[in-house]
């Protein structure tokens, strides 16, 4: 484990995975639902220079605390639904080249309808003896995302983001063959949930000798971590995204990327049905 500092927080390198910590609390006690809310607030006003949503959204709109949820209890494979700018299928994707980002990727892109500067965060409250720790981070640059929707909403997707519709009815067959071809050591493809608290609660457990002082040090912290914040982090988006009814497909890779990840594979195109 190392760690280093960066404008954004500490970024943390544990088993090949990059966690960057940008807040975090020990309490003496468990907070309430409502306290984490509140909490999640103060944090998501702090960092709203990272995307989109405004104060005045953030008070208005409903808050929940997400379920802690594995990625394998929530894949869905539902038929997949891309748009796309015709000039992007004539250079790109007609030619089997293809891309997938990393959270870091959608936070910093410049094309203002794809960005999210909120991809990759979260509030990770970890139930810890008798505390409650919450802790803000960014997380999942080892994993690629490829954008899609669950259904098919020709006016607003060609509008947001181009007029050649990407059908794939059997989207398992899709990633498992993208799997083989980038080296993905597995994949989930599962409907965002949209939520701007993008917080979950960790299970609990019980830990000897614990020292707020030093919690960060330790391999079950961070073990926990990983495990709790991995679904907010992937899978929960801003309520200002909702219209676009996002199913994803998500790749796991045994290292970071610092962006994105190009690759071609031309025996992909039997699988999509392009609208022109």
């Amino acid at each position: 484990m190392t760690f280093n500092h960066d404008n954004q927080g500490i970024s943390i390198n544990y088993k090949n995975k990059n966690i960057i910590l940008n807040g975090a609390a020990v309490t003496e006690e468990f907070l309430t639902d409502e306290e984490i809310l509140d909490f999640s607030i103060a944090f998501l006003q702090f960092n709203q220079t990272l995307g989109r949503i405004s104060t005045k959204e953030l008070k208005s709109c409903d808050l929940k605390i997400s379920d802690t949820k594995e990625l394998k209890d929530i894949h869905n494979p539902l038929p997949f639904y891309k748009y796309i700018s015709k000039e992007d299928y004539e250079k790109f994707y007609s030619k089997g080249h293809f891309q997938l980002g990393t959270s870091k990727y959608y936070r910093d892109i410049e094309r203002i309808e794809s960005k999210d500067g909120f991809e990759g965060y979260n509030i990770s409250v970890l139930q810890v003896n008798n505390s409650h720790i919450p802790i803000t981070l960014f997380r999942c640059n080892n994993y690629l995302i490829l954008c899609g929707s669950s259904v098919k909403s020709a006016e607003y997707m060609y509008d947001k983001f181009g007029e050649v519709e990407m059908e794939i009815q059997d989207s398992e067959s899709f990633a498992k063959k993208i799997a083989k071809s980038i080296g993905a050591l597995n994949y989930t493809i599962a409907n965002v949930e949209y939520n701007n608290a993008k917080i979950a609660k960790s299970k609990h457990i019980n830990i000897e000798q614990f020292s707020p002082q030093d919690f960060i040090h330790k391999e079950e912290i961070i073990e926990l971590i990983l495990s709790t914040s991995l679904y907010p982090s992937l899978y929960v988006k801003p309520k200002m995204f909702q219209q676009e009814n996002e199913l994803r497909i998500v790749f796991e890779m045994p290292n970071d990327y610092p962006t994105c990840y190009n690759f071609q594979d031309e025996t992909l195109l039997n699988q999509i049905n392009f609208k022109l």
